[in-house]
């Protein structure tokens, strides 16, 4: 019984409540009379509570990490037709996501130099064969370390880059290197690459070395509109790096390419 004493409460707590009566006799009085009722149901919720509360945390952190880059291909060395293959599969991706852009890859140590080279170019031909947007995909000089490799990276907005570790590659051709054939106008499958990019790169990392063209026509008149054409193709380079050599052929085209030094004419394998 309260004997009709006002009661009131001070505080909410876990499970329960308490209450302070106050004597009306004596209102300044410091003695209380308190009822409490308690019980551990914050205790217990909380533990009941607990896996969930985890297991939300988790699904938020893992929610808020960023999608990964797609992996499209890998590969090493291959055929032209098998890499044309590769690249439209490769703008298959990527003009699917239209918020997209491409990564291509090359790793590999020194020793695979050329190798390298090579691949680079025949991607600059395969976009332009396919008439693809050169624009949607970046090209990445990767590691110089490792066996000659090539991956193709779909990254799409939002998404996390892959670690490509884009390198500076030493360019120097070793001393008594084979001519490197930067492009040939008879080529059958993958058609002639640009060489620009490339060849300017090799011309300014070697003062020794210098590009050489190889220009073939059954007769003067058809090798001087090869050799017109050539030296219009490779105007942004100086003249005194650009060597021309004719030769009497039964069809009309040039091949490109460079060395160091001062090679032999039959140093290049299309002079013979």
């Amino acid at each position: 019984k309260f004997n009709k004493n006002p009661c009131f409460p001070i505080g909410v707590t876990n499970g329960g409540w308490t209450a302070v009566l106050l004597s009306s006799s004596n209102p300044q009085s410091n003695h209380v009379t308190k009822l409490e009722r308690r019980y551990n149901y914050g205790v217990e919720t909380m533990k009941k509570l607990m896996p969930i509360i985890v297991l939300f945390l988790a699904v938020s952190g893992f929610a808020q990490e960023k999608p990964k880059a797609v992996l499209v291909d890998e590969f090493g060395q291959i055929s032209c037709d098998d890499f044309l293959s590769r690249i439209d599969n490769f703008y298959n991706q990527i003009n699917n996501y239209p918020s997209s852009k491409g990564y291509f890859e090359i790793t590999g140590s020194k020793e695979f130099l050329t190798r390298k080279l090579y691949i680079e170019l025949l991607f600059e031909s395969a976009v332009l064969q396919r008439g693809q947007d050169r624009s949607r995909t970046t090209i990445i000089r990767g590691k110089e370390a490792g066996p000659f490799e090539v991956k193709i990276w779909l990254v799409g907005v939002g998404t996390e880059m892959p670690e490509l570790g884009e390198t500076k590659w030493d360019l120097r051709m070793p001393p008594g290197s084979p001519p490197f054939e930067l492009r040939s106008d008879m080529a059958q499958i993958c058609d002639p690459p640009p060489i620009g990019r490339v060849a300017n790169d090799l011309v300014n990392s070697n003062p020794d070395g210098s590009i050489f063209v190889v220009v073939h026509g059954p007769n003067h008149k058809q090798r001087q509109v090869e050799l017109w054409l050539a030296k219009k193709m490779l105007s942004s380079f100086s003249p005194s790096r650009v060597h021309y050599l004719l030769r009497l052929s039964n069809t009309a085209y040039s091949d490109y390419y460079f060395a160091t030094g001062s090679p032999k004419r039959t140093d290049f394998k299309s002079y013979f």
